[in-house]
């Protein structure tokens, strides 16, 4: 079993959360004794968005005057949501209070009507289709009505306010399988019933239910695989109208003379009024099929003295057979919006939008126009998710599979206006930059602030550009200060991936950095904070850059002296002066990968020295320069010994690159650094992986891993003369790929940090750091 990132000495790149969960608040007191260690808080990244890889953001897009619904189907972190937002002086804003979490996780299909919602989803892994029923009101919407089910699929949905149509075309029926029929829920005061619509000859296939429109009291119904005659899968749709509690079936439309065989006439279908209350007009498409070799057309339909009568055929204004032109349809009063989700407009398969103005009658096309969305790629197929309102007239779009922000298939929801008889699509609304993969994690503390570094956290398009967050202890509690971002911060430059800090100065490694053509030769950031403000202050480049170098792989600052080291040969000495001045000291031909700095005593560790050895250079400051005194070398082929390691005071710690390794510990005297303890987790078996320690005072601190890697972390005190494990650290409700203990520190009060890189929060692999203390710190009453 391998840790999760397994540490090489060869070129790798190794890994590195939202919200500040307070569970408890911190004061000033000496350490406390392992075993009274409680967690206090969480901490981590925080979101400027919610945004996520194959969130499908505007899966299902619907509007009615000044509101407007959009749906993504979730991630595994969180359900999927339908979001609200209205219109306020041209502007469309998210409405507070009004997200509702979807019960399922793989289909979402939305009807907005008159402040009623109506929404239909299904869960893949139960096999349960939902319907549900919500009223608008000024604090969120209400639920009026719901029923799930694992008989029935529930598909499109359509609603006139006091109705609902569901749709569910795989229905199972006395024709035969697929012959599908339509349920319609109908609001008696408070209450609903609920009764189920068959066409008056089904079809075995048919999909009746396939598509749904309302208005009124009149439906339509699409069932694009029906028999017409001896052409399969022609198509056809259906009209009700209901009088009093019966619904009458008025109409069944069908395509004229000629070869209908798959036509799919049905598949998707609206309907309408001049006035709402006065059903008068409608829409049925054949969407344009390779399979046949035939354009997609668009029937229209008119009402006239209780008898619908056909109008006109509507085609793209290039016809062709593979645009998917009818993929979908949109109509209120005289406006319509027609999908052509297959256009290569724009870009091949990206799809695109028709808008139709149709004269006041609704007997003839008044004004055509087509867009796509600006910024679309191939294969987004546009066009499959549209709502319009007579209101303006407003049309809204999803493009579900857009990316954004480099995540794929994030999604974006579009507008469109009419001006000028043109259609103009522009992106709207989307969900903004999650933390998916942010990985925060990296950890320094000093004092009261705390940084916590996300390396791999995408910023814009920038992936893995990386960030720092900036926390300041108040009152007892950890509090956000600032995110602090590299400058000239590029993708993948693993901003984060190292920290050291002392007072006010913090240096930020970016080992991914890119120098001219030199991929990760790495860079190092010195910022400088006054009140709240972090400046940058100094940047360390290689002075002659290598092919992954990753210089900064080792940072250490302690007071005014700074190290720097690569992966390759060397540590780098520096000074920094009272007024922020930095002069370079000194080259170390020895690589610190960590670098270990307390007074004129720096650990210069590597564990794949000597073969993958590892060995720990023990440096003495003396006279001004920094002087090999000893090694601490492994005494295994293999062991890296030094992958991590901790000094304080007179204790030193080193992990090592193996499982069932022990922790070095080892104790500084007159005659050097001699072996204290050879340390492993009393539950340690041969997959554990310990390779993460941190010292303070008399407790060691290991952030150990096994199968699952959950992570833990175990606490080890000096008791009588032996090294003793006083408690074994673990989250609440560990989660394989926690990693809990991944990065650790201790503070000089013994408050412990501890992260955990692949712990999932709002997002996948968002990363947090976990805060623990001992009771000890709570002695003045603070809880």
């Amino acid at each position: 079993m391998s840790p999760p990132f397994p540490r090489s000495s060869s070129p790798t790149r190794l890994p590195g959360a939202l919200f500040a969960i307070t569970l408890c608040a911190f004061v000033d007191a000496p350490p406390a004794r392992a075993a009274d260690y409680q967690l206090r808080q969480e901490v981590g990244a925080i979101a400027s968005g919610e945004g996520s890889p194959n969130g499908v953001f505007g899966y299902s897009v619907a509007i009615d005057g000044d509101i407007a619904v959009a749906t993504d189907l979730g991630i595994p972190t969180r359900p999927g949501k339908a979001r609200t937002y209205v219109r306020s002086n041209g502007e469309w804003v998210r409405e507070a209070g009004h997200d509702i979490d979807l019960p399922g996780d793989s289909s979402a299909m939305l009807a907005l009507h008159e402040d009623t919602l109506a929404i239909s989803a299904f869960d893949s892994t139960t096999s349960r289709s939902y319907a549900q029923i919500f009223e608008h009101t000024p604090s969120g919407w209400e639920m009026s009505y719901s029923i799930s089910t694992q008989s029935a699929y529930f598909d499109r949905v359509a609603t006139s306010g006091y109705i609902v149509v569901v749709g569910e075309p795989g229905y199972d029926g006395a024709a035969g399988q697929n012959q599908g029929r339509v349920r319609i829920l109908r609001r008696n005061g408070d209450s609903w019933s609920s009764v189920n619509l068959l066409p008056t000859t089904p079809h075995a296939g048919a999909q009746f239910g396939a598509s749904v429109a309302i208005v009124a009291g009149a439906i339509v119904v699409g069932a694009p695989r029906e028999t017409v005659g001896a052409y399969t899968d022609a198509g056809a749709a259906y009209v009700y109208e209901l009088t009093i509690d019966t619904w009458d079936e008025v109409a069944h439309l069908v395509q004229g003379a000629g070869d209908l065989t798959g036509n799919r006439f049905g598949s998707a279908v609206a309907i309408s009024g001049a006035d709402l209350s006065t059903p008068d007009r409608l829409l049925v498409s054949a969407p344009s099929n390779a399979g046949t070799g035939r354009s997609g057309r668009v029937h229209s339909y008119t009402r006239t003295n209780g008898t619908w009568t056909a109008r006109t055929v509507l085609q793209a204004p290039s016809p062709s057979a593979t645009d998917g032109w009818g993929c979908a349809l949109a109509l209120d009063g005289i406006w319509a919006a027609i999908g052509q989700c297959a256009s290569n407009a724009q870009a091949a398969g990206g799809g695109a939008i028709e808008m139709v103005r149709f004269s006041s009658g609704f007997t003839s096309v008044a004004a055509v126009s087509v867009d796509t969305d600006p910024f679309g790629g191939a294969n987004e197929y546009v066009g499959y998710r549209i709502d319009i309102d007579r209101n303006g007239p407003t049309l809204v779009a999803g493009n579900p599979v857009a990316p954004m922000y480099g995540n794929p298939a994030q999604g974006v929801v579009l507008f469109g206006t009419w001006t000028n008889e043109a259609l103009a699509l522009a992106r709207e609304l989307d969900l903004g930059q999650g933390l998916s993969g942010a990985r925060a994690s990296t950890i320094a503390s000093d004092g009261d602030t705390l940084l916590v570094g996300a390396q791999q956290e995408d910023v814009g398009l920038q992936q893995e550009r990386g960030a720092v967050y900036a926390y300041r202890r108040v009152a007892g509690q950890y509090v956000f200060e600032a995110r602090i971002l590299a400058p000239d911060g590029m993708a993948g430059d693993y901003f984060g991936s190292r920290i050291a800090l002392q007072g006010d100065v913090a240096l930020i490694s970016a080992i991914g950095r890119t120098q001219g053509s030199v991929d990760a030769a790495g860079a190092v950031y010195a910022f400088h904070r006054e009140g709240t403000t972090w400046s940058l202050e100094r940047q360390f480049l290689p002075v002659a850059p290598q092919y992954e170098e990753e210089f900064g792989e080792g940072v250490a600052f302690d007071a005014g002296t700074a190290m720097i080291s690569n992966r390759h040969d060397s540590t780098f000495v520096y000074a920094r002066s009272q007024a922020g001045a930095w002069t370079p000291l000194q080259t170390i031909d020895h690589v610190g990968w960590p670098v270990r700095l307390e007074g004129d005593t720096a650990m210069l560790a590597y564990f794949g020295a000597n073969g993958d050895v590892g060995e720990i250079g023990v440096y003495a400051r003396i006279g001004g320069s920094w002087q090999l005194q000893d090694t601490l070398a492994g005494s295994l082929p293999g062991q890296g010994l030094g992958v991590d390691a901790s000094l304080h005071g007179d204790w030193f710690a080193a992990a090592s690159n193996n499982p069932a390794m022990p922790v070095q510990l080892y104790r500084r005297t007159q005659n050097g650094w001699l072996p204290e303890a050879s340390l492993l987790p009393e539950d340690a078996t041969p997959d554990t992986w310990c390779w993460h320690v941190a010292m303070a005072a008399d407790t060691l601190a290991m952030g150990c891993s096994a199968p699952g890697n959950e992570g833990a972390v175990y606490l080890f005190e000096k008791v009588g003369g032996l090294w003793t494990q006083r408690h074994k650290l673990v989250l609440p409700d560990p989660v394989a790929g926690d990693v809990f203990g991944f990065t650790l520190d201790f503070h000089d009060d013994g408050t412990l940090f501890a992260g955990a890189f692949g712990r999932d929060l709002q997002f996948t692999d968002q990363g947090a750091v976990y805060i623990w203390t001992g009771d000890r710190l709570f002695g003045d009453g603070f809880d």
